[in-house]
């Protein structure tokens, strides 16, 4: 479907924009504002470049979102009981397997929102002062109709970190969970992450 489509090529830029920037001192929504602008802004400048070689696209995505993602809880949620069972060994691939699964998913969808613009709603009163909130968000384009989007964030060691984000009602953590737990009954948890270093080859 043209709208399944459309949401899963948003979803990684609503994540890379959300953390591409990350302010100990802003709230949430601003977070998401100028970080987003940030990224449309970037993404403008290098088209051409990363058109050209695809190849960059992927250090482009992990240098501006990696270090603001929270791949640990997205991670213990997608694979669920399975995340007990594993070694830490396990648990650092998985991790590493997973990040790049997503960003060679949507990564390439990039450059096709270029003239998006992100409206971020403000958090309600009684949200204000918790260290895990729900923003929400509406993404519009000439090319689409508006996209609702909603980032769950959490506040760790004085930054706002990304654990899920829910495209017009689905979640991304939620897409992946019954894969992934399929692969892990069918294969076992190696059999599982090698399957997905398969994939991003």
């Amino acid at each position: 479907m043209k709208l399944v489509k459309l949401l899963k090529s948003v979803a990684l830029m609503v994540v890379v924009s959300m953390c591409s920037m990350v302010y100990a001192a802003d709230t949430p929504e601003q977070t998401i504002e100028k970080a987003s602008a940030q990224l449309i802004n970037a993404l403008k400048k290098e088209e051409t470049a990363l058109k050209q070689n695809p190849k960059r696209l992927y250090g482009f995505i992990e240098k501006m979102a990696v270090p603001y993602f929270d791949f640990n809880t997205m991670s213990q949620w997608v694979m669920g009981r399975a995340w007990r069972d594993a070694t830490p060994a396990q648990r650092d691939r998985f991790m590493n397997e997973f990040k790049k699964l997503l960003i060679n998913a949507y990564g390439s969808a990039l450059l096709e929102y270029t003239d998006d613009k992100v409206n971020v709603f403000p958090l309600p009163p009684n949200a204000k002062n918790k260290n895990e909130v729900t923003v929400r968000s509406e993404i519009t384009s000439s090319s689409h109709k508006p996209v609702a989007v909603n980032y769950s964030m959490i506040k760790s060691g004085g930054k706002w970190l990304v654990y899920d984000v829910s495209i017009e009602g689905v979640s991304i953590v939620t897409s992946y969970r019954t894969e992934i737990r399929e692969l892990v009954n069918a294969k076992g948890i190696d059999g599982m992450i090698e399957t997905l270093a398969q994939k991003n080859k």
